[in-house]
């Protein structure tokens, strides 16, 4: 992963690591390439094709990082099938997520 990497920028972005200097986002992103390698060879070694997820912009977009890394590093599949669910409402292009209407009502 590389820093003009977009799924690298975003998460660069999520650990408010865009302003520190390159030698610290390559380590981050060093340290996180290391876990999803973790991740990808135990959803392997577990015969999981299938990832459900719940929950908002961050947890969806991690599954996609990690289903792409499965493709392009192990040529395996893995589906990524997503439920929005964020107080947050930041699903694009789902205009209202499960969670949101509660937490704006009730603050």
């Amino acid at each position: 992963m590389s820093l003009d990497d977009p799924f690298a920028l975003k998460i660069l972005s999520r650990a408010k690591f865009v302003e520190s200097s390159s030698d610290d986002a390559l380590s981050i992103l060093k340290y996180f390439s290391y876990i999803v390698e973790i991740a990808s060879q135990q959803l392997i070694l577990d015969n999981i094709n299938v990832l459900h997820t719940i929950g908002g912009d961050d947890t969806n977009t991690q599954a996609a990082v990690l289903s792409k890394y499965l493709m392009d590093e192990h040529n395996g599949s893995v589906i990524v099938i997503g439920m929005p669910k964020t107080i947050d409402n930041d699903v694009i292009p789902i205009a209202q997520t499960f969670g949101a209407d509660t937490a704006a009502r009730q603050g």
